[in-house]
């Protein structure tokens, strides 16, 4: 019978410990915080980023993660006054990137400019979930271009210039499995165009948007200037499904 020393039993033991740990640190990512109150006090450096350390800025925390991270985001100071651009920003299907409000906080990202500007803008991005935030007083609440597997839910999105809410993508091509639910979305067009809800573009052609794949559900809609939800030809396979809608065309 073959035996094994207990030096070698202990080897494997060490071994077999090291694989879980590193298992472990592949599967659950790393847990940041945003935080501008000013107590604790934040920075936007590397360094930070802890509870006790937080990033001053949405745009700069989201910019620091990786696959499987989380960002809470506290309420702050009361108004995150930025223009948030999540450029590039890759989850994966098994570690997607969750950029959430805090528990019990709501904050609120305001950019006191319905005439210019978004609010919060997605681009080349994909495994992303946007869970929980306030955006308003921007030309467009939030907008999504060329990006896939994007979650959005929990948020209200209000008084915006143009669409509140647009999903849409470059020429002869797509942003797919884009998830719109539990959301309040309203107010909209207070500039001009006005669907609460905007998914594709108006382009034919060579210029024409394929955005697909989609699903806009359990969503409460209302008081848009124009449609509440608006599906662009060349767009396909988008379900609506359990939305509220009222005041709207």
């Amino acid at each position: 019978m073959f035996e094994t020393s207990s030096a070698s039993r202990c080897a494997l033991l060490l071994f077999v410990m090291g694989l879980c740990t590193c298992l472990a640190s592949t599967a659950y990512g790393a847990t940041r915080y945003v935080d501008n109150s000013g107590s604790p006090t934040c920075n936007n450096s590397s360094s930070f980023g802890s509870e006790a350390q937080p990033w001053c800025t949405i745009e700069y925390g989201v910019s620091r993660l990786v696959a499987g991270d989380t960002l809470y985001v506290k309420n702050g100071s009361g108004n995150y006054n930025e223009a948030i651009d999540t450029l590039n920003i890759r989850g994966t299907a098994a570690q997607p990137i969750t950029v959430k409000a805090y528990p019990g906080h709501a904050p609120l990202i305001d950019r006191n400019s319905i005439n210019s500007g978004t609010g919060w803008y997605i681009e080349g991005s994909s495994y992303l979930i946007i869970d929980g935030f306030e955006i308003r007083e921007s030309q467009n609440a939030l907008r999504i271009f060329d990006s896939d597997h994007i979650i959005i839910r929990n948020n209200n999105l209000h008084i915006s210039g143009n669409e509140t809410l647009r999903v849409h993508a470059s020429a002869l091509s797509a942003s797919t499995y884009i998830t719109i639910t539990g959301n309040q979305i309203h107010d909209s067009g207070r500039f001009g165009n006005g669907e609460c809800i905007y998914f594709g573009s108006a382009e034919d052609g060579a210029n024409a948007d394929y955005s697909n794949n989609s699903t806009i559900s359990n969503n409460t809609i209302y008081d848009c200037v124009e449609e509440a939800i608006e599906i662009k030809r060349g767009s396909h396979d988008v379900t609506i499904d359990g939305n509220t809608v009222y005041n709207s065309t």
